[in-house]
């Protein structure tokens, strides 16, 4: 499925890669999750603001 398919509703593009990139590893870096998202900042923030809070 491309990331085209996919609805941004529910499957928000970004949140998905890091879900992914998080599911292959014990722990990752700021900066390695910032380069993966071309640098779409204020997103990362955002999403690891909601999971702290969760």
């Amino acid at each position: 499925m491309s990331a085209a398919a996919l609805d941004p509703v529910i499957h928000a593009p970004d949140r998905l890669q890091i879900c992914c990139m998080l599911a292959g590893v014990d722990t990752i870096d700021f900066a390695t999750l910032r380069k993966a998202l071309n640098g779409h900042l204020a997103a990362l923030k955002a999403m690891i603001a909601g999971v702290q809070e969760g």
